[in-house]
Order: structure tokens, then C-alpha cells, then sequence
């Protein structure tokens, strides 16, 4: 009778305390904990062989011969040796064993959570957000949170924030902030954006967000689930981009070819990830440059359309595309995105 009492004043009076520190801990290393690996990959760089010890440099590939400067002054080589008139030996410098690990350069060791704070939710930047079947009241709102998320790294390194290095690795954020949303359960708060959280059905959050369901006394009911967006990939996969801050993976071919026929490589370099750049900037400016006059000598770009988007759970989104030339020509394509830091960026492309 008594948890009956409890969960009937819950559910009508909606009085509801704010997450207790213990709650936004057990929230905040459960957040890290599905965010660790994206947020390595983000401050870890495999655009040389940095496992292999020593490393033999051409005296004409002043690319990389100017990146390992950077990282001789970081202390991550040695200085290099002459090997013959046309080589530069490179061994492994002091820094080397805090921050190559796995055959990559880390700037970090691992992320951690720095700080955690909870603000109030607009019912504006719900609805916004993708719960446009919530109407307001304070019941309502008071079963949502926003918890604002401010990530640190443990042993950082010192020279993360040169200008060559962030060139090297633009994903990579010393300082990260990040949000997720919260809802008021049962069996406590929890983070809308983790799966394990989620409730199963739509009427139950429905329920657990205090919203009458069908058939009841205001006359509104829910969507129907083939209405919600994302529902084919399961009822509650648009929950995962709930305030999602940025760019969408679908809008990335039609910037990064408008960027190529406009003549601006850095501009599409810049919306490159790490694995597409293995090449170094100079060499890939000179191929999307090379790609431009390829797109001019097919009267340019007439449209790029997107066919489809789909998730690649960890590994990102995949979005299948289709360039359309002025010449009548159509080239299909395909890549993989992966978001970082509220910015997506193309992880691998093919056609």
C-alpha cells in the first residue's frame, strides 16, 4: 500500500527532487564509460607508423619531415641522424612510451569526468529535441533535466595544444562539453541517451514523462510509432541524438564536394577524420585540388543527393550518396561518419 501511495504521488503531484550527487556520479562514469572509446580515437592520431622504432624519413618528404620536428620538439623522437645521403633516421625520444600506445601518438592518457552540472529544460527545447508530443506544465518539466557534461584528460600532454598538432588532429578538444538528457524514473534519473536506460515502449515514456495516453481524458494521443523518426531502427534510436549539436552526417557529401568544386581543399580537408589523412594535408589538398579539375572538366557539380543513412553502431554512420555531374554523369558513393565533439567528420569513403 505504501509503494502504491508513493508511486501514485509521484506520477500526479510530480514533485520531484534533483538528481542526487551520488546519481549524477553513477550517470557521469556510465556516460564516460559509452563515450571512451569515441573520445580516444579523437585524441589519438594514426597518420604514421608510430609504433615502428627507428623510422627512416626521405630528405624529400618535407611533409613528414616537418611533422616529426614538431614531435622531436615534443620530445616524442630523437633528433635525427643521417642514414646514407637521401634518409633520416628517427628513434623513439623520452615522450615516446607515455604517448605511443597501440601503434598510434596519444595526446592524452584517458578522459575523465571533470565536473558535472544540472540545469532546468525548456519544454521548447524538448519538443525541439524530438519529444514534440510533450505539452508543458511543471509536472512535465520536472521529470527532465539537462546534465552538462565537462570531460578532462589525465596526463595531457603539453604540446596537445600547438598549432601544428591541432592542424594534425582538429577533433581533438582539451577541454570537452558535453550534454545528455536526463528523465526522472522509478527507479531514479537516468540518461535518456544510454541504452540500457531507455524504457521499452513508447507509451511508457509517455508515462514516466507524466503525458496522459491514448484514450484518455484530453483527447490526444501519441504518435503512432511509425510516425517517430528512427523507428525502423528500433523504437527508441532517435533518443541517442536527442541534442545532438552537430552538423548531421547526411549534410557531409554535399559540403565536402562544394568544397572541392568551390576551390577550397582546406575547407574539405577540414571535414576529414584522421584515417583519410594518413597521406599528410599537403598531399590530400593536392588531390582534392586534382578532384576539382576532374568535377570542371565534367561541367561541375550538378547536385549531390543522399540515398540513405544508416547507423554503424560504434563505428559511426554510414550514408550512401549519389554526385551528379552537368554532363549527365552519376557517380555513386558511400561513407562512413563519425561524430566528434559535436562535429561529424568522414572516416572513410568509397564509391
Amino acid at each position: 500500500m505504501l509503494a502504491g501511495a508513493g508511486t501514485a504521488a509521484w506520477m500526479v503531484l510530480g514533485r520531484i527532487a534533483a538528481p542526487t550527487q551520488a546519481e549524477l556520479d553513477t550517470i557521469g562514469q556510465q556516460w564516460l564509460s559509452a563515450h571512451q572509446a569515441d573520445l580516444m580515437n579523437s585524441a589519438c592520431l594514426s597518420n604514421f607508423v608510430y609504433g615502428d622504432d627507428p623510422v627512416y624519413v626521405s630528405t624529400y618528404s618535407m611533409p613528414t619531415r616537418n611533422w616529426l620536428d614538431v614531435l622531436v620538439k615534443a620530445g616524442v623522437y630523437a633528433p635525427p641522424t643521417p642514414n646514407g645521403p637521401y634518409q633520416l633516421r628517427y628513434t623513439h625520444g623520452p615522450q615516446a612510451a607515455t604517448f605511443i600506445r597501440g601503434g598510434r601518438l596519444c595526446l592524452a592518457q584517458a578522459p575523465r569526468i571533470a565536473k558535472l552540472s544540472v540545469q532546468p529544460v525548456t519544454l521548447a527545447q524538448l519538443q525541439a529535441g524530438g519529444l514534440p508530443w510533450l505539452r508543458g506544465g511543471k509536472s512535465t518539466l520536472d521529470r527532465f533535466r539537462e546534465l552538462r557534461i565537462s570531460v578532462g584528460w589525465q596526463q595531457l600532454a603539453a604540446w596537445a595544444q600547438w598549432p601544428q598538432v591541432r592542424q594534425e588532429d582538429p577533433q581533438f578538444d582539451p577541454a570537452p562539453q558535453e550534454q545528455a538528457i536526463l528523465l526522472h524514473t522509478r527507479a531514479g534519473w537516468k540518461d535518456l541517451s544510454d541504452p540500457a536506460s531507455r524504457p521499452d515502449t513508447l507509451p511508457a515514456l509517455r508515462k514516466l514523462a507524466g503525458q496522459p495516453g491514448p484514450g484518455s481524458a484530453d483527447g490526444q494521443s501519441a504518435p503512432a510509432a511509425a510516425a517517430m523518426p528512427g523507428h525502423h531502427a528500433g523504437m527508441f534510436s532517435w533518443l541517442s541524438r536527442l541534442f545532438s549539436f552537430g552538423d548531421p552526417a547526411r549534410k557531409l557529401p554535399g559540403e565536402f564536394y562544394q568544397d572541392i568544386q568551390s576551390g577550397h581543399p582546406d575547407a574539405a580537408y577540414a571535414l576529414l577524420g584522421p584515417p583519410m589523412r594518413v597521406l599528410g594535408p599537403d598531399a590530400m589538398k593536392m588531390f582534392l585540388s586534382a578532384a576539382r579539375e576532374q568535377l570542371v572538366a565534367a561541367g561541375g557539380l550538378d547536385s549531390v543527393e543522399v540515398q540513405s543513412e544508416t547507423s554503424a553502431g560504434a563505428r559511426g554512420t554510414i550514408v550512401r550518396f549519389v554526385v551528379k555531374l552537368r554532363n549527365g554523369e552519376q557517380q555513386p558513393g558511400v561513407l562512413r561518419a563519425s561524430q566528434s565533439h559535436g562535429k561529424w567528420y568522414i572516416e572513410s569513403m568509397s564509391s
